[in-house]
């Protein structure tokens, strides 16, 4: 139903779906934050191994200006991808997970940050039936 009522091509829909989430429309996407596969998504024109080098790059220049990280090549790219992106977010998915013993339970929300306060919102909260697989593979 989703490619129906988009125009986002198949190859895009299957990148993107391990990392959906439904937030307002034009809500950008934060390049500082966008796992790999977003980036190759929104752009035809990236190689992955840009993407991974353009990760790598935001890694090392964490704590610089947006004026450096907009010099590079990608977010030229991304910038005439025709999607909204932007250097910081409003939306935060937090997943809290608490382990005794055997028994692990896990907290799931998402958090809106409003504008110049900085005042956090719950927007939704869950818990979801299993742990997610970042979270397993580290531990």
């Amino acid at each position: 139903q989703l490619a129906v009522s988009t125009a986002l091509d198949s190859r895009t829909l299957t990148l993107l779906l391990a990392h959906f989430t439904v937030l307002p429309a034009g809500t950008p996407v934060n390049v500082l934050s966008a796992p790999p596969a977003l980036l190759l998504a929104l752009t035809e024109q990236a190689q992955p191994h840009q993407i991974d080098e353009f990760v790598r790059f935001r890694t090392l220049h964490r704590d610089t200006t947006d004026a450096s990280l907009s010099t590079h090549p990608l977010i030229s790219a991304l910038s005439h991808s025709g999607f909204s992106i932007t250097f910081n977010s409003r939306f935060f998915e937090v997943i809290a997970t608490a382990s005794l013993g055997d028994d692990q339970r896990s907290l799931q929300s998402l958090i809106y940050r409003r504008g110049e306060s900085g005042a956090a919102q719950i927007l939704i909260r869950r818990t979801p039936e299993r742990v997610p697989q970042a979270l397993n593979s580290t531990q």
